[in-house]
């Protein structure tokens, strides 16, 4: 067996896991209930507009009814996280994609199904696979019902360009490092947010894959990483040593609104960086171990 061969097994796996396609349905449908609360409010403020603008014979508003309050670009999933569901959604993203396939290694070291594709195609190639496995399975998890969103949603509300005058309403303030082209190129920006939420979302599903090489529990494998980065951002918030404007929590980075706090590029660049290096240099350790089983 190459070792393509065993990756394109293990992409077949993911895509046809119970649990990838349970995990999926349910964010699909938090996305079609997200997206039915945002068009209520839409059609609502659109009929009071109506109802309220005053017009002329000819249906044209006397005054500027600024429909562009409400837009795709701020009614799809990723665009209003300080909704219900769309904060539900991004707080417990690091748990969620870690259920599908994370663990998958320690169930095969447990059943001794590790064994016989270690000498098929080696410990190197079958640790780097379940690495590039696990990060595939978190990304799609997430990016799946964010583009299912921004597709529904389009079908539901206009497109209008966000305007800088109203900028209340996107709440993508100076602080945030979208800014400039949120209002310059606001598809490409949606876009643009999906990709880094999925690379995120990839990255944290290393994680636990990482955290099943040292445990036998896969509750263990699963969540203790996720509570551990949860008791970070709730600490780097209150630490002394942090009281700045500048924002720590990567889970605010990833979202495309505002946070109270100055978002600053490299702070984010260094988080995923260090996300990227110290799960792939843990893989790479173990397969250099003598026993793996």
């Amino acid at each position: 067996m190459s070792f393509f061969r065993y990756l394109k097994n293990e992409l077949f796996c993911i895509l046809h896991n119970r649990r990838f396609l349970v995990i999926l349905l349910i964010l699909l449908l938090l996305s079609v209930f997200d997206g039915l609360d945002a068009y209520r409010t839409y059609s609502d403020t659109l009929a009071e507009t109506l109802a309220c603008y005053p017009k002329n014979e000819e249906g044209v508003f006397l005054e500027y009814p600024y429909l562009q309050i409400y837009t795709l670009y701020n009614s799809w999933l990723g665009g209003r996280p300080n909704k219900v569901i769309p904060l539900i959604y991004f707080y417990t993203m690091p748990a969620f994609v870690a259920i599908p396939y994370s663990w998958s290694h320690l169930q095969e070291r447990k059943t001794g199904y590790i064994r016989n594709v270690v000498t098929k195609i080696g410990k190197r190639a079958y640790f780097l696979g379940k690495y590039i496995s696990a990060f595939c399975s978190g990304f799609l998890t997430v990016v799946l019902p964010l583009l299912f969103s921004l597709g529904f949603i389009s079908c539901l509300v206009p497109a209008y360009r966000p305007n800088v005058t109203t900028d209340l309403y996107y709440q993508v303030g100076q602080n945030n490092m979208y800014t400039d082209l949120y209002f310059s190129h606001p598809l490409l920006t949606a876009f643009l947010n999906i990709g880094i939420v999925g690379l995120f979302s990839g990255l944290w599903a290393t994680v636990p894959y990482t955290v099943s090489f040292f445990t036998n529990n896969r509750f263990v494998a699963v969540f203790a990483p996720y509570l551990e980065l949860l008791f970070l951002l709730a600490s780097a918030e209150r630490a002394l040593v942090f009281r700045s404007p500048i924002e720590t929590s990567i889970i605010e980075y990833i979202m495309v609104t505002a946070s109270s706090m100055v978002h600053n590029i490299w702070v984010f660049v260094g988080e995923m960086l260090i996300l990227l290096a110290v799960p792939f240099i843990v893989v790479l350790g173990q397969g250099r171990r003598s026993n793996v089983f």
